[in-house]
């Protein structure tokens, strides 16, 4: 069928159209990009001190890591709070008798929480998981598990809830209603590590026996939707070490990345659990040592830090170490609060000082002096709380903070960063795929434009 002209016309003149909305798209992911990540130069943005939390009859002592999620942070202490992210105003609070709250989730309009029956880890008896609505706080549903959450933090992921428990199951409920979904024993005599989700599949460490080779310790991986267990990988017994998987997993590009108590780094295949490469970067002992924290990752490099108050970045194709640092050599241990990367950064606490180095050749771009937790960063603010609060701390002593690159703050309607997922840190790797695709779109797009005004004017 030959065209008309005028059809020839309507056609064209739907490219410019078709054009501005892909280009005003294409700055936009380019805007949602600039907004995220970790400050290089750092102003805060707001604190709240202990005597802002006694106003409210809260007790900030344990509080625990914040989360970020549609323009809130979420932190548990005596009890589970929503604080607004730009100004750090008590958004809503709640508190249950006799349990106290610890590791959070949120997603899909909800706050997920862990509860336990004492604060204290030989007195725990019980644990539970509530939900709330993240807008007010209102109570949705709660579900018991077998026995205490003592480490392992929920993870939100599509339409359920998984966590661990220490008892060594692992349980998927429906995120809307907490009704159970599945719920696996994966041979263990604990949980402690946080579960991951990545491409339909669960991941997550065991601790066995610890001290002996009676039940050795996994990372099993799981189908998200039934619980069967597609592999799991047995860590390497040392004699006189810790053998427990204790942080959570992280995955990016088809690999999984976990570290053991016996000191051992390893990165595996994630759908066949083969071993790729395994990298001893500490020594470990039978009591506290070796990697207990989660790593995180950057296009090219997986940062870990151990007991010994070391970081190390290691490549993520070869586990060859590309720098080490050491920030106390005097012996004393180190924390198993994760790193954080983002932005050209890798943010650490060791031994009460909160670090974030150049993550190319581990070089401090800035340090604050305080104790701080693992910390969460979204929509260009970095929140951070002060795991150091004890008896007889000031009520002038900052509980939590909030930082900035940015002098004013305009918050999107939707920011949100669902930190819970624990598979990763790849804003940056997708930012970059993004605008390959779309720089090579937007060129071909013109190179056509172009060619059908050429052919337009010969016809004409």
């Amino acid at each position: 069928m030959v065209k008309t002209t005028e059809q020839r016309e309507q056609k064209l003149h739907l490219f410019p159209k078709f054009f501005l909305i892909c280009f005003i798209s294409f700055v936009f992911i380019g805007f949602v990009k600039a907004d995220l990540g970790i400050p290089r130069e750092p102003k805060l943005i707001w604190q709240l001190n202990i005597k802002d939390f006694k106003e409210k009859e809260i007790d900030p002592r344990g509080i625990n890591r914040p989360i970020l999620y549609n323009n809130k942070v979420f932190i548990s202490a005596s009890e589970v709070v929503a604080l607004d992210l730009k100004t750090g105003d008590f958004l809503w609070r709640h508190k249950e008798s006799n349990l106290y709250p610890s590791n959070i989730a949120a997603g899909e309009g909800k706050v997920f929480a862990v509860f336990n029956d004492s604060a204290l880890l030989k007195n725990m008896s019980q644990g539970f998981i509530y939900a709330f609505d993240e807008q007010t706080g209102n109570f949705l549903w709660k579900y018991q598990t077998l026995k205490p959450i003592s480490h392992s933090a929920p993870l939100f992921e599509t339409d359920k809830v998984f966590l661990g428990d220490d008892s060594g199951t692992l349980y998927a409920l429906d995120s809307k209603t907490g009704k159970f979904v599945w719920k696996k024993f994966l041979d263990a005599e604990a949980i402690h590590s946080s579960p991951a989700f990545y491409k339909g599949m669960i991941f997550v460490g065991t601790e066995g026996t610890g001290n002996s080779n009676a039940l050795p310790s996994h990372l099993f991986a799981l189908d998200a939707e039934t619980g069967n267990i597609v592999w799991k990988f047995k860590v390497d017994f040392i004699s006189g070490k810790l053998n427990l998987v204790h942080g959570a997993p992280a995955i990016l590009d088809g690999v999984v990345y976990f570290g053991s108590e016996n000191g051992y780094f390893y990165a595996l295949a994630y759908n066949s659990g083969k071993l790729i490469w395994k990298k001893k970067i500490t020594s470990g002992d039978k009591f506290l040592g070796g990697i207990s924290a989660p790593p995180a990752l950057s296009e090219e490099k997986v940062f870990i830090t151990t007991w010994e108050s070391k970081l190390f970045s290691l490549n993520r194709k070869d586990g060859e170490i590309a720098w080490q640092k050491t920030f106390d050599k005097s012996g004393r241990r180190g924390g198993d609060a994760a790193t954080i990367a983002g932005n050209g950064l890798v943010c650490i606490t060791v031994n009460e000082r909160f670090s974030c180095l150049n993550d190319k050749n581990g070089e401090i771009v800035w340090n604050k002096n305080f104790f701080g937790g693992t910390p969460a960063a979204a929509s260009g603010f970095l929140v951070i709380s002060n795991t150091d609060i004890a008896d007889g701390s000031p009520d002038n002593a900052a509980v939590i903070f909030a930082f900035s690159d940015a002098e004013s703050i305009n918050l999107p309607q939707a920011s949100q960063a669902d930190y819970n997922k624990n598979s990763g840190q790849k804003a940056d790797l997708l930012f970059v795929a993004i605008t390959i695709v779309g720089i090579g779109f937007l060129a071909s797009l013109a190179f056509l434009i172009f060619k059908l005004i050429k052919s337009h004017s010969v016809k004409n």
